[in-house]
């Protein structure tokens, strides 16, 4: 699998003769919406987007992807890290995108204005496992 896919269930809180007992009950499977593939290693996080427009998505493979969820448009991939990233995150209004990656470093990119490039961060002594900004 390349990338993680976007899945949607239905729930109800009513019991099988149609009233409503307050307990929450599946009736329907989850049901595959949409596959994302461009990793060539295994996923290791991925996050919403606020915005809800777009999935972010870290790997082994050393690169982060942000998919768009209109098929008509192309995911970006962005590889400054040089090891596998295993965290990644989503500023509030969506604007930065952080990442943490076994080489020791955690990324900020602003994808809508950096053309790609990233502000890096170099002080930790082991790989970043996790990465979360404060709302």
């Amino acid at each position: 699998l390349a990338a993680r896919s976007a899945w949607t269930h239905s729930a109800s809180t009513s019991d099988s003769a149609g009233k409503g007992n307050g307990r929450m009950q599946m009736q329907d499977d989850p049901t595959l919406e949409r596959s994302f593939r461009g990793h060539k290693g295994s996923v290791n996080s991925a996050v919403f987007n606020p915005n809800m427009k777009q999935l972010v998505s870290v790997s082994q493979d050393g690169c982060l992807m942000i998919w768009n969820f209109k098929p008509q448009l192309r995911a970006f991939r962005f590889a400054d890290h040089k090891g596998p990233v295993l965290s990644v995150a989503v500023s509030p209004t969506g604007g930065i995108i952080a990442s943490g990656s076994k080489d020791r470093t955690v990324r900020l990119w602003a994808p809508n204005i950096s053309k790609g490039r990233s502000t890096v961060i170099k002080a930790h002594t082991g790989g970043v496992r996790c990465v979360a900004f404060s709302p």
